[in-house]
């Protein structure tokens, strides 16, 4: 990867940044950041955004990439009754949404879709495509069909990659009711995600487990952190889900302290409503 590419993923991620901390971050020298920092404001792609402490040192300038520059790409598609219900979002680097396109289709096809987004006429310089969307209906290659087809990363995102924090060797797992959990694993200074975990052998299928009845649901949920603690060896779990008692956690603790006959893994359970992680997957796949 070319210097101005570390430097403006790394910008992306800080959201905002000095050249000090772009360096330490790409892992560049001051130099070879400074020059590449100097390109992208040429370009208009990164903005100065003031003079801030350094520290103890001399102060220094602050960057952040320039919202108007580029934009990127929210697609959007679910099955509702036998139509496949797609939904475009076009937005700025901030988030802001500037134009929205919505379909149905019987078959989700990259010829049809072409179509479709042909009609949509997008003249923007799409910076990145973010895609939700199931496995079950997700066409084979989209993502390097529409990488070739708008010169752009696409990538695939799920729920846990939006809720997902920064710290090292730190697995998200995330648990909405009728659906297959989805994690992401960070690691080497980047997010692993997985598609559904939903064919691991458990007692019971996510899709349709009565989350009423804890017994089961702590027992799927310990098999579930178990099999993942011995394939990836995370060293803190974070847990999102909306149906969380203190009771439930506990049991959950004491399952998974049993079955790895340890009790120094981390389990961290956080509450969150279905809308409030649509809304944070949603932010999450708009901005930079």
């Amino acid at each position: 990867m070319k210097a101005i590419d570390k430097v403006r993923a790394a910008l992306r991620e800080l959201g905002e940044a000095t050249r000090p901390q772009l360096a330490a971050a790409t892992g560049l020298s001051l130099v070879s950041c400074n020059q590449a920092m100097a390109e992208l404001c040429r370009l208009g792609e990164a903005q100065e955004m003031g003079i801030v402490p350094s520290g103890g040192g001399r102060p220094v300038l602050q960057y952040r990439l320039n919202a108007r520059h580029a934009y990127t790409a929210y697609f959007k598609a679910e099955r509702r009754a036998a139509l496949i219900s797609v939904s475009l979002e076009v937005c700025d680097l901030n988030g802001t949404c500037l134009h929205a396109y919505q379909a149905e289709f019987a078959y989700l096809g990259k010829e049809s879709l072409d179509a479709w987004l042909d009609s949509c006429r997008i003249s923007h310089k799409l910076h990145r495509i973010s895609l939700e969307i199931p496995p079950d209906i997700l066409p084979a290659g989209l993502e390097t069909h529409l990488e070739s087809r708008y010169h752009c990363p696409a990538r695939i995102l799920n729920t846990a990659d939006a809720l997902a924090d920064h710290e090292e060797d730190t697995l998200t797992l995330y648990i909405q009711q009728g659906q297959n959990p989805v994690c992401t694993l960070r690691r080497g200074g980047s997010h692993i995600h997985s598609g559904p975990l939903g064919l691991l052998p458990l007692p019971a299928s996510w899709l349709t487990l009565d989350y009423s009845d804890h017994t089961l649901v702590e027992e799927m949920l310990a098999r579930l952190i178990t099999m993942l603690a011995c394939t990836l060896a995370p060293s803190r779990f974070v847990l999102f889900a909306d149906f969380w008692t203190p009771r439930l956690i506990k049991r959950v603790h004491f399952n998974v302290s049993s079955k790895l006959q340890q009790d120094s893994l981390r389990l961290h359970f956080h509450h969150i409503s279905p809308a409030h992680a649509a809304a944070k997957l949603r932010d999450f796949a708009c901005k930079a």
